[in-house]
């Protein structure tokens, strides 16, 4: 018999089992007991809930903070913005329990108690006299009893345990001193070993599966804006180049013209050679400059790029840049 056929049998013959349940006569009291434990096992596997309300003055985290929509759902954990407003305004009325948590460590940054609509009536004076006057055998032994299951709780790593599938190992102290301080209790009272042992695996499950989760979740969003900020930089860095190739191309291409003797004709052969003869060339790191009165002359721009004595690397940036410009010119024409 498979699986699905043992739960519609076990449906279609509810009121049968609740009967004979009824019936003290029919059936002995440790069936009947059995019976009550597994279906408290059973209760143990049912999913829990995942949600949790917010709180209903969360809206005041606008202007204590100064944070707006986008910045608010970045912090809680919330990728849509247009999400904020529906909690707010108690449109949305239930969220994830990590988002829920979240909000309230947000609010308290800022100082923000959080509300839930909901007045506890104060206590009467009178009674809180004889609560604090009066103390009874069952208080006292109550407060040993946490301290000894606190103690107990302490001193368990839980999380080694539940990786090391070794919670049914625990003893039964132990297992209580877990029930005890997550309040795991069933109708105020422990239940039974097997069953405590399904609740707390099933607990820690929920706890550390939600853990991981979100580290996922926070590695996921680090590395999106990772690649965000190396594609702005990119960005930063081409516009960049694309200025200074702007500047290179906007400097005025200049070049030296034959003497106007020879193009007019108005002087003498013998003058035009005395101006050639005045300018002087010098090679830096391959490049052929002219000098102009002691300074390096670039034969494009006609730029004074520095003095002759000096290293190309204590020239100016800009003059610095149109150097290198014509060593990659020249390197790419070779």
């Amino acid at each position: 018999m498979d699986t699905q056929t043992i739960v519609q049998t076990i449906i279609q013959n509810r009121e049968s089992i609740i009967n004979l349940i009824k019936d003290s006569d029919t059936i002995q009291t440790p069936i009947i007991e059995e019976v009550k434990n597994t279906i408290n096992l059973l209760k143990t596997y049912i999913p829990s809930e995942k949600y949790d309300k917010p709180p209903s003055n969360f809206s005041t985290i606008r202007d204590k903070s100064n944070l707006n929509d986008k910045q608010i759902a970045k912090k809680i954990g919330i990728t849509c913005p247009n999400q904020i407003t529906k909690i707010m305004d108690g449109t949305q009325k239930k969220v994830k329990k990590n988002i829920a948590k979240n909000i309230i460590d947000l609010m308290q940054e800022y100082q923000i108690q959080p509300q839930y609509n909901s007045i506890t009536p104060p206590t009467s004076p009178n009674k809180s006299k004889k609560n604090k006057n009066t103390s009874t055998p069952n208080s006292t032994q109550n407060t040993q009893d946490e301290i000894i299951f606190l103690e107990i709780y302490d001193k368990i790593n839980w999380k080694t345990n539940y990786e090391n599938k070794t919670i049914h190992k625990l003893s039964a102290k132990d297992i209580k001193s877990f029930i005890y301080k997550h309040n795991l209790k069933i109708d105020g009272k422990f239940p039974i070993k097997s069953v405590a042992k399904g609740i707390v695996t099933k607990f820690l499950r929920e706890l550390y599966q939600e853990q991981e989760q979100e580290k996922v979740e926070e590695k996921i969003e680090e590395k999106v804006e990772e690649k965000v900020e190396e594609k702005e930089e990119e960005k930063v860095e081409e516009k960049e180049e694309e200025k200074e190739e702007e500047k290179v191309n906007e400097q005025p291409n200049l070049t030296l013209t034959p003497s106007e003797d020879e193009n007019n004709g108005d002087t003498t052969d013998d003058e035009s050679d005395s101006d050639n003869e005045d300018i002087q060339e010098i090679t830096i790191q391959g490049i052929k400059y002219y000098i102009d009165d002691g300074y390096v002359l670039d034969q494009k721009t006609a730029e004074r790029l520095g003095p002759i004595n000096d290293d190309p690397d204590d020239w100016d940036d800009q003059y610095r840049k149109i150097h290198m410009q014509n060593i990659i010119n020249k390197m790419s024409s070779m």
